[in-house]
């Protein structure tokens, strides 16, 4: 089905997934911010229900039938080559070290630098964006540096006075 349309449709997704993690850490900052985890926990099942039924409305897509001996035989013959096998393991290794900065992050700007719960996943996800795309994606940047400035105006508002 659209095999002529194969690789832009998988530009289309890889898209759609690289904007839902920009999105996703400044819908979830502006809701713990406003709100709290727990709204933020809320818009992900929404989110995510929404997306099932989606994917369930879909029609199933038949393929022809291979023996499992067939398909191991490609795998291997597809892993054995030298510029998949280096390929794979550079992209596994800007995987992990995207994780552990998307991971770390965030918690040591809540906890060295005070700029708040909300801040660090936003600042993350702008950090992340600029890695990826450099300079072509800047009005997102400016827009996710403006949502940052309100975000931590806003922690500050409600922070308890004491």
């Amino acid at each position: 089905m659209y095999k002529e349309h194969r690789g832009e449709f998988m530009g289309y997704f890889s898209s759609a997934t690289l904007v839902g993690r920009l999105i996703a850490p400044l819908m979830a900052g502006s809701l713990i911010t406003i709100y709290s985890f727990r709204e933020a926990y809320i818009a992900c099942g929404v989110f995510g229900t929404a997306a099932l039924i989606t994917l369930i409305k879909f029609p199933e897509t038949k393929s022809s039938y291979h023996t499992s001996k067939e398909v191991s035989m490609r795998v291997l013959k597809v892993l054995s080559n030298p510029g998949i096998l280096v390929a794979s393991t550079v992209m596994a290794l800007t995987y992990f070290a995207m994780q552990s900065i998307e991971t770390f992050l965030p918690l040591y700007m809540e906890t060295i630098k005070d700029v708040g719960q909300a801040s660090g996943p936003i600042v993350m996800g702008l950090l992340t964006t600029y890695i990826t795309y450099g300079e072509a994606f800047m009005v997102i940047a400016i827009i996710t540096a403006a949502t940052i400035a309100l975000n931590i105006a806003l922690h500050i508002k409600m922070r308890p006075q004491t």
